[in-house]
């Protein structure tokens, strides 16, 4: 594209060529309007003029765009996201914005042919300026048929459902629809759909050199990483032990190097030496295995020097001996003479645990159990036929018995000894089973935070076992303390009987003891608070705080009934019954009832219905409210309780108080506008209502404006208890009239 300025006193244009990777249009009302406004040229006239650089002087000027030519396969974003200095927010723009099927692009640059590009890509976002969800409209290029890709999903479509991408929604021009809206859309010219056309080899010229070699940039720059990434894999690190001369082997110290696994044995030790800086001829040098337990050589490697690292099972931080002989001299011949060792822990059955020191035993490579037998018959002078001997995977914990004596031995084993018949039963096979579910649970004493004691236990038992040692452990009742998960919320272990696996106990779990009286399976402390009827001021700072009133010990199959029965027996500073015959006097009530509500901060929430109890509602605190009524209006779960603020337009305020309006759960805007068109004497047509932002006082004193702008004219069918508004119990929403005057004019544009 070409971008040029043209000076209108002496004809001077200036201009430059800029390639281009898409182009961005304005949402107006359609992609051919809109791109002739991008090219429509721009007059800088007035404080905005040009400095031309052939009149030597600021000139009147025409500045534009212009297409010198444009790529086969075309894409256009669309300007969807914006910021609205008014709320000082980004807002995302919903408006309709249709774009052809086909798209002709010869009106709008110099082509000696028509130009047609044909729409196959459309690239949708569903959801608001914040956040969202992206998916994709694409036309397949041999079936010329609509598919959409949703994530994982693919599947066909009908084109109609294309054309749903435009935006907008009936009733409204800024609210989003259902499947979201288009931001980008992609054209091929149609001259790529001849015959002989392969979407998978693109033709020369087809895409431009620019993004060519940016392409084979970003691939040359793969192609490097994966191969350093590639050779790091590879790589192992190995320590070698290379004793200085008149050292011992136990006082040398190990150096390290890190060689790729697929090198062979003889490159390694030419890698070796070479780190070593040491001149030694290649046959005098060489690396044999070494046992770090022992401080003993082993292995030799004879004949192995050309296998890879990788066959010879080397492993990263295995330690290598490093052997250099004189020309004249030999390498003995230690394969014979290497010898692996054994280590066995013998069982105590006075102590009857596991010995705490093991005994070496060296043995020649392959020998069979038999031979170890043998060997720990002489120790630990047991007959050879009453020892049993058992080796343990430490990663499954299974214990495993030789039962073959010809089943051979491996280097650094450990086997556990015991002696016994071998039919019977094995105390170190018990011993590991046991270990096996073992853990170690932390505990505080009574009046400590600290959770220094320490207890083992089997975490198939009980819980109630858990606390009846806790208890021995203090010296204090079982029925004088808590078991919790938590310090500060004192989240107890109520169903004693289950596992502590299956109360989420595990190896170094923390439990705290607390003090007071333990709560069973079902019961719960329930903190009540008196909801003050001035909660339904809007401004929040003339309310007065729920008051805590006390703590009802309850059943979690406790109805309300139930619940106001228990506090109304309750004595205190100031009882329930105290509060309630105030509110009589100064009301002058005759009937009244008690509704149960969740507390949610210093606001309730839902509402616990009269037939229902704590099971489905408990939250850990409630607040009773005194309704002038012998009944709840909100008798069902399919009911939902919000609160009215009314918005009075030519004040720019709300209402000093709302109101509460019981409707169905599955209601929708149009029935909220018949309930307040009902409540308020205004006629339902003119009754127009939004979501209230959350701290609506907060913002009509700072920025009243902002709500004054909201989009009032919400669809009618809108659910109130789903997507996109969500309301709870005890949610807010506006109302106004629509017939009030606005206390000022407002700009139209701040309504997008």
């Amino acid at each position: 594209q070409e971008m040029y300025i043209n000076c209108m006193e002496c004809g001077y244009r200036s201009s430059r060529l800029e390639p281009f990777r898409d182009i961005q249009l304005m949402v107006k009302d359609n992609l051919e309007e809109s791109l002739q406004l991008l090219l429509q040229p721009e007059e800088m006239i007035g404080d905005n003029q040009y400095r031309c650089s052939k009149c030597q002087k600021l000139s009147d000027a025409l500045r534009g765009t212009i297409f010198v030519k444009i790529p086969p396969v075309l894409t256009f974003q669309f300007h969807r996201f914006d910021f609205n200095y008014a709320t000082m927010a980004r807002v995302k723009i919903n408006s309709s914005f249709s774009f052809p099927m086909s798209l002709n692009m010869s009106k709008y640059f110099e082509s000696d042919s028509e130009d047609l590009y044909d729409l196959y890509a459309v690239m949708i976002h569903s959801g608001g300026a914040n956040g969202g969800h992206y998916y994709a409209y694409i036309k397949d290029f041999v079936s010329n048929r609509w598919y959409v890709f949703n994530d994982q999903d693919v599947k066909e479509i009908e084109e109609t459902q294309v054309l749903s991408a435009f935006g907008g929604s009936i009733g409204e021009t800024n609210r989003p629809s259902a499947g979201g809206n288009a931001y980008m859309v992609v054209y091929r010219n149609s001259r790529m759909l001849d015959e002989n056309f392969d979407p998978q080899k693109p033709r020369a010229g087809m895409i431009h050199k620019f993004l060519q070699d940016e392409v084979e940039s970003l691939n040359e720059t793969y192609r490097k990483e994966k191969e350093e990434f590639e050779w790091r894999k590879s790589l192992i690190h190995l320590q070698f032990l290379y004793p200085a001369p008149g050292a011992s082997e136990k006082s040398s110290k190990t150096h390290m190097i890190s060689i790729p696994k697929y090198k062979s044995l003889r490159e390694a030790t030419i890698t070796v030496r070479d780190a070593l800086c040491e001149e030694v001829p290649e046959d005098c040098i060489r690396l044999r295995g070494y046992d770090k337990l022992t401080n003993e050589k082993t292995t030799a490697f004879t004949g192995k020097y050309e296998e890879s690292l990788d066959s010879l099972g080397c492993f990263s931080g295995q330690i290598l001996f490093v052997e250099t002989k004189a020309p004249e001299e030999t390498f003995s011949e230690v394969e014979s003479d290497t010898r692996i060792n054994i280590s066995v822990v013998k069982w105590n059955p006075i102590a009857k645990n596991l010995e705490n020191e093991a005994k070496v035993i060296s043995i020649p490579p392959n020998s069979p159990v038999v031979h170890l037998k043998k060997k720990v018959a002489s120790i630990y002078d047991i007959p050879p036929s009453e020892i049993r001997l058992f080796t343990l995977n430490t990663e499954t914990m299974a214990v495993t018995e030789f039962c073959n004596p010809e089943s051979p031995l491996a280097h650094a084993m450990t086997v556990y000894c015991e002696q016994g018949p071998k039919d019977g039963a094995s105390l170190i096979k018990e011993k590991f089973e046991s270990d096996q579910y073992l853990i170690d649970i932390r505990y505080n004493r009574i009046g400590e935070r600290l959770a220094d004691q320490n207890i083992s236990i089997d975490k198939r038992e009980p819980v109630q076992l858990l606390k009846e040692r806790i208890s021995d452990s203090i010296n204090v009742p079982v029925d004088n303390f808590m078991l919790c998960n938590n310090m500060l919320a004192k989240k107890q272990y109520k169903d004693l009987s289950l596992t502590l696996e299956e109360s989420k106990i595990f190896d170094g779990s923390v439990v705290y003891v607390c003090p007071g009286e333990p709560l069973c399976k079902g019961e719960y402390l329930l903190k009540c608070y008196f909801l003050p009827e001035d909660y339904m001021f809007v401004d929040q700072s003339q309310t007065t705080k729920p008051q805590e009133l006390c703590v009802l010990k309850v059943n979690e199959a406790s109805t309300p009934d139930e619940l106001s029965a228990l506090l109304l027996s309750k004595d205190g500073i100031e009882s329930a019954r105290d509060i309630i015959e105030k509110i009589k006097e100064k009301q002058e009530r005759k009937e009244y009832c008690i509704r149960w509500r969740e507390k949610r901060g210093n606001r309730p929430g839902k509402v616990l219905l009269s037939s229902g109890s704590l099971l489905s509602t408990f939250s850990g605190t409630l607040q009773d409210q005194i309704l002038n009524s012998p009944n709840d209006p909100v008798d069902s779960n399919e009911k939902v309780l919000l609160h009215a603020i009314r918005w009075n337009s030519s004040s720019w305020s709300t209402d000093k108080k709302k109101f509460e309006i019981v409707i169905p759960t599955n209601s929708c805007v149009r029935d909220a506008k018949e309930y307040l068109s009902h409540q308020c004497g205004i006629p339902i047509e003119s009754v127009q209502l939004v979501k209230s932002p959350p701290k609506i006082q907060e913002v009509v004193n700072n920025c009243p404006i902002s709500i004054a702008v909201l989009n009032w004219n919400t669809p009618e069918h809108i659910s109130l208890t789903k997507s996109p508004w969500y309301l709870k119990n005890g949610d807010n929403i506006l109302f106004r009239d629509s017939r009030d005057p606005e206390k000022e004019e407002i700009d139209p544009e701040l309504r997008d």
